[in-house]
């Protein structure tokens, strides 16, 4: 199995994947990307991610929301992700957009850039969604 397949692999297995959970995602070309639930280990849900297959070592990262916002839970989905495509060997790709599902509590875009960095993301210009943002495995 190609490394990004396992990396999907992985948290299909460990997390339900539905389009019935809150939320949707969509890829860089418009296909649909059912969310999955990312819980703690006491089972409590902290949020969604979409992830889909882009190549044989890279996914794109759809969507990642906190169920509630500024508790660190974005963080903990994070962490989780890198570490697993650090494992892996998968860079993760994503368009860095604020959610805009609740106008209260959307992050703004410069610091929603700025978190996305302190994880190891760069600006991807090459890529004409903007601002598109990569992050290669560590010690692949």
């Amino acid at each position: 199995m190609a490394p990004a397949a396992a990396f999907v692999a992985h948290f299909e297995a460990s997390f339900q994947r539905g389009e019935w959970l809150r939320g949707c995602a969509y890829t860089f070309e418009g296909e649909k990307v059912p969310p999955i639930a990312y819980e703690d280990p006491a089972g409590t849900r902290l949020g969604i991610f979409s992830i889909q297959v882009r190549s044989p070592d890279a996914v794109v990262l759809c969507l990642i929301r906190s169920e509630v916002q500024r508790r660190g839970h974005g963080r903990r989905m994070l962490t989780a992700l890198c570490a697993e495509a650090d494992r892996q060997g998968v860079a993760l790709t994503f368009q860095a957009v604020p959610d805009d599902s609740d106008p209260e509590t959307q992050i703004p875009e410069a610091k929603l850039i700025q978190l996305y960095r302190e994880f190891g993301f760069i600006e991807n210009p090459a890529m004409k969604h903007k601002p598109c943002m990569t992050r290669k495995p560590l010690n692949p």
